[in-house]
């Protein structure tokens, strides 16, 4: 149990004794993988939980230094959280082999416990860094028709439907089931906005959430429906002069930590591919 937030420092060392690294960094998302002269690949810190599903969308270049070397030595400064056996921070700082100038990745904040693995192993092997598997989104200018046509399919395939929406009234975000009626209701614009709109294969009430850092109540991951059998309709969006744009995302394979592509339930993908000629002839309406 540590007893003051005095800085733990680390250098990175593989298990082969290597210390030069390429680093792919998505900086928004604070997840990265490194590799090694002898091209082997490692997960930074809990960078395996994401890797894959951020990757699917764009994936990060090599980072360089302005010297324009490609290769880094790494120190991680781990804060303590007093009283527990995890860390609160670790700051990334990447060496120049070339120059010798240092070059930062923003703080990564840890928020989950335990979190002690992350000091005793830094690193973890990356057999695969670039894996894609199938993913499908929807968008556009959607009619009311439209859009309760798409909901009314996902209600008689008798899937369970969550709103993560926005309470005005009370200030905060809620997250939680909701009755066709309600549903059919917050599309029409008579409820609350909602934020997001998943309509799931399983229940969804025992999902990991945490309480938003502007205190105004639960913060929902945006990814959930990557790896559960979820089709997740966003929030709409208001542009200019063309109305409101929806978006929807759905996929019927996912990708486990180890890089491997997996189906999800039968009964999940038969309705996915079902769904997407239904709505394909709806939205040519």
């Amino acid at each position: 149990m540590y007893q003051d937030e005095n800085t733990i420092s680390k250098a990175i060392v593989t298990p082969d004794g290597e210390t030069d690294f390429q680093i792919r960094y998505i900086r928004e998302e604070n997840v990265g993988i490194v590799c090694t002269p002898t091209n082997r690949s490692y997960f930074l810190l809990d960078s395996a939980d994401y890797w894959y599903d951020l990757i699917q969308e764009k994936y990060p270049p090599v980072m360089k230094c302005s010297c324009k070397n490609d290769r880094f030595n790494l120190m991680l400064h781990y804060t303590p959280r007093v009283g527990t056996e995890d860390f609160k921070e670790i700051r990334i700082d990447c060496l120049c082999t070339a120059c010798g100038k240092s070059k930062r990745i923003p703080t990564v904040k840890i928020d989950y416990s335990p979190s002690a693995q992350l000091l005793t192993h830094p690193i973890t092997p990356c057999k695969q860094p670039k894996i894609k598997y199938k993913t499908y989104s929807l968008a556009g200018y959607w009619s009311n028709d439209q859009l309760l046509g798409m909901a009314e399919y996902f209600l008689k395939k008798d899937l369970l439907v969550y709103c993560w929406y926005w309470d005005s009234q009370n200030t905060e975000r809620h997250f939680r089931e909701v009755s066709a009626a309600e549903l059919r209701a917050f599309l029409a614009g008579e409820r609350e906005n909602y934020l997001a709109i998943y309509f799931s294969e399983k229940s969804l009430d025992s999902m990991p959430m945490h309480s938003g850092a502007d205190g105004k109540g639960v913060v929902i991951q945006q990814d959930l429906w990557r790896k559960n059998a979820v089709v997740v309709l966003h929030g709409p969006f208001m542009v200019m002069s063309y109305g409101m744009l929806h978006h929807m995302d759905f996929c019927s394979e996912y990708l486990d930590k180890d890089g491997n592509v997996l189906l999800k339930s039968p009964s999940f993908c038969a309705m996915i591919q079902d769904f997407r000629k239904y709505s394909k002839e709806l939205l040519a309406t």
